[in-house]
């Protein structure tokens, strides 16, 4: 944890300072501290309260998010809420992701086995999206949170 504090106060650039904090937030989980899981769940709400998801197009920073929410869901299985985040942002992740180098790494991520069933029908499902509507990487606002809750609703994950 304290690795993550020296790396952040050395780190100018904006992106890489946010995914810093959840790294921390995620080991801070990791630690089964209460104090600590406490710390980072404030930590991981000040981010989302300053961010925008459906505008943000670093799909690393969205793939990290969707691994602290996953871990979190790991250890509190009746939080519902936290489950559905998880997914909507590795669903996000994903079709931020234009390479497509997360794909295969999601789906063996241990980070991601308490949210990811069906993950086969999930990829098939992004994409024809993504076939179908091919600026959909860039898009923001309400038609990209349109596209995702209707890959979301499909999947049964809201």
């Amino acid at each position: 944890i304290l690795q993550y504090e020296k790396a952040f106060t050395r780190c100018e650039d904006e992106d890489i300072r946010r995914r810093i904090k959840v790294g921390k937030a995620m080991a801070q989980l990791l630690s089964k501290d209460k104090k600590l899981i406490e710390e980072a769940q404030k930590e991981i709400q000040l981010l989302e309260n300053k961010w925008n998801a459906e505008s943000d197009l670093s799909s690393r920073f969205l793939y990290n998010l969707a691994s602290w929410y996953a871990i979190f869901t790991s250890q509190h299985e009746d939080d519902q809420k936290a489950k559905q985040k998880a997914r909507k942002y590795l669903v996000y992740a994903l079709v931020r992701d234009r390479d497509r180098n997360l794909w295969d790494w999601a789906r063996l991520d241990p980070d991601f086995q308490s949210v990811r069933e069906k993950f086969a029908d999930l990829q098939y499902l992004m994409m024809k999206r993504l076939d179908e509507v091919d600026e959909l990487p860039e898009m923001t606002g309400e038609r990209f949170v349109k596209h995702i809750g209707e890959i979301l609703k499909e999947m049964n994950w809201i």
